[in-house]
């Protein structure tokens, strides 16, 4: 059975002039998500603790996509969802 994710969401960074670099990799950004959601159940974004392990991912694949090196400090420090509908 198919189903259906509608997300809206905002992203927090940690200086204001690193938002154009989250920019930058917006499209392997949405990539990387939809691999990951492809492999995660219904079961495990209806919870909050579901949605908590998702919001935790998000950050990881912003940060690891945006940062130069792996020593580089994080950019991206929070995701906040305004929308999150799994039908």
């Amino acid at each position: 059975k198919q189903h259906y994710l509608n997300v809206s969401m905002s992203i927090e960074v940690a200086d204001e002039p690193l938002a154009a670099q989250v920019k930058e990799v917006q499209a392997k950004f949405m990539d990387a998500l939809l691999r990951h959601l492809s492999n995660t159940t219904v079961d495990e974004l209806a919870t909050v603790q579901g949605r908590f392990i998702l919001r935790s991912k998000i950050v990881g694949i912003l940060n690891e996509l945006t940062r130069k090196n792996k020593t580089d400090p994080s950019i991206v420090t929070n995701v906040y969802f305004s929308e999150f509908l799994v039908q």
